[in-house]
């Protein structure tokens, strides 16, 4: 399988293909049977040690080529007779066991780019590495937002990732309340001396911000932030805890996008990357019990990726 065919194949899938009714923030009724579908992007910023995070453990050239960085067999988690996980993410056995996690191998392209931005951006427009795109693989493949949907791609953690370069509706946020604090500062009703096309623009954005923001509060306002479990005090922890306000309120966001930064373990990582595994894994184990409890497991898919692995 190519990198690229899997991207458009999961872009293309229900997952992605959500659909409203009204030009304002869409409420989903949690009784309903059949929830909209959801994408949760999980970025691993730096470049994940993929051979550290599902280890071959069975393979003794595994241990003769990392001889201080090798996680020992007795401690993996194991998910075959030859393949297991490290031992930070066992919170994550449960997910597997029930078949609700896999494991996607040998996907990458043709001479792997080694830096960091690069292969970012290849990755995330779906290119090969001599080749250079500015537009995002969502966005390639959902050019235009639908006119009755509030947003297309909401970013918790900083950068458009997939959503990069087209013509999506992209908002990027910490939290919903800091959203709504900043477009409570913004000028109202102003007119510019010189109607120019970029003050136009800027003041439709500014508008929308506005409603966006009105009609967020108005949503989360009859959500019961009670009714989450307690999600890690952790960066990770804390943009999951929004997107599973976002998704069980009932706003109708296609994709969420949120980010773990740190995994450029240079030095020391043994210590390093155990920690941010187990940040990973607790929080998506959190998330996976949020939305079990409010039957809303089986409408998610998530996804995680990183730049590159590590030799």
């Amino acid at each position: 399988m190519r990198r690229r065919d899997l991207l458009l194949l999961a872009a293309l899938s229900p997952f992605y293909a959500i659909q409203t009714k009204a030009a304002t923030l869409q409420r989903v009724d949690p009784a309903e049977s059949l929830a909209p579908r959801r994408l949760l992007l999980v970025e691993l910023k730096g470049g994940n040690d993929g051979l550290n995070t599902l280890v071959p453990y069975a393979d003794p050239e595994y241990y003769n080529l990392r001889p201080r960085l090798a996680i020992p067999a007795d401690q993996v988690s194991p998910l075959s007779e030859s393949i297991g996980m490290h031992p930070a993410l066992k919170s994550l056995l449960p997910a597997w066991q029930e078949g609700d996690l896999a494991w996607v191998q040998g996907l990458g392209y043709a001479n792997p780019n080694l830096s960091h931005f690069r292969s970012l951006d290849i990755w995330e427009t779906a290119s090969d590495a001599e080749e250079v795109r500015t537009v995002g693989w969502l966005a390639q493949v959902q050019p235009m937002h639908a006119k009755e949907t509030w947003t297309d791609f909401l970013v918790f953690g900083g950068g458009y990732g997939a959503g990069r370069g087209g013509r999506l509706r992209i908002v990027t946020m910490q939290t919903p309340e800091g959203f709504m604090k900043q477009a409570r500062h913004l000028p109202s009703n102003h007119r510019p001396v010189l109607a120019t096309p970029a003050l136009d623009h800027i003041m439709a954005v500014e508008a929308l911000i506005r409603q966006t923001s009105t009609e967020l509060q108005e949503v989360l306002l009859d959500f019961d932030d009670k009714s989450l479990p307690d999600f890690p005090k952790t960066a990770i922890g804390r943009q999951l805890r929004q997107a599973a306000r976002i998704f069980l309120a009932g706003i109708s966001v296609p994709v969420v996008k949120v980010s773990l930064s740190g995994f450029d373990t240079h030095t020391n990582q043994p210590v390093q990357h155990k920690r941010l595994l187990e940040q990973l894994a607790e929080a998506l184990t959190v998330l996976r019990r949020a939305m079990i409890g409010a039957n809303r497991w089986d409408s998610l898919l998530v996804m995680t990726y990183s730049e590159f692995g590590r030799r």
